[in-house]
């Protein structure tokens, strides 16, 4: 059971991957233009980024707080030295001891996670990078001015949401959208995949 934990750990990812990246959260519903689809992936390298930087400081933290315990338990052991074993200082200073032996194990394991989530984030952002270059050839405007797309990207998205209501009707309208966009970024994997094999 341990090593299905720990291939777990290794290999679980903590968010999306590439397949998803690009055919699921850029989908053609919400996101109907490559201009569209460019500053979306824009926006989330960018927050991975926010997200990474924020957790190479929760590292720094953590390990800090380690050393910081670290500190604690050797002094506390010196002060043990002082009193018989068994007397009741003995005991307050030994479970002070654990106290902070537990914390330091603590800050162990979330240092582990953190490092995680830091290559987590660091493959998420070459995706989006990957995904990025391969939009700027299709772009019609600007990459320096993202409003300059958007009142073509709001009516492709608008004529797309009317395209979806005559085809599922309008009873469940968010259902229909993720029907919509299931089928449509299967569709797009499978020619990606054609267009490879050709």
């Amino acid at each position: 059971m341990l090593q299905e934990i720990k291939e777990t750990y290794k290999t679980l990812p903590m968010f999306r991957s590439f397949f998803q990246q690009k055919y699921f959260v850029l989908n053609d519903i919400d996101f109907p233009t490559p201009d569209g689809k460019y500053w979306q992936a824009r926006k989330e390298m960018w927050v991975h980024f926010e997200g990474l930087v924020l957790a190479y400081f929760s590292r720094k933290k953590e390990i800090a707080k380690q050393g910081f315990y670290n500190a604690k338990i050797r002094k506390l052991q010196e002060e043990m030295k002082k009193y018989p074993e068994g007397s009741p200082d003995y005991d307050i200073l030994r479970a002070k001891i654990e106290f902070y032996q537990v914390k330091r194990n603590e800050c162990e394991y979330k240092i582990r996670l953190i490092e995680k989530e830091i290559r987590e984030r660091i493959r998420e952002i070459k995706g989006w990078v990957k995904i990025i270059k391969e939009l700027e050839p299709q772009l019609k405007y600007s990459k320096e001015d993202p409003e300059e797309h958007q009142k073509e990207f709001w009516n492709a998205k608008i004529e797309v949401e009317k395209k979806i209501r005559e085809i599922y009707g309008v009873k469940d309208e968010h259902e229909a959208k993720k029907v919509y966009s299931a089928i449509s970024g299967v569709e797009k994997a499978n020619k990606d995949l054609k267009d490879k094999k050709e």
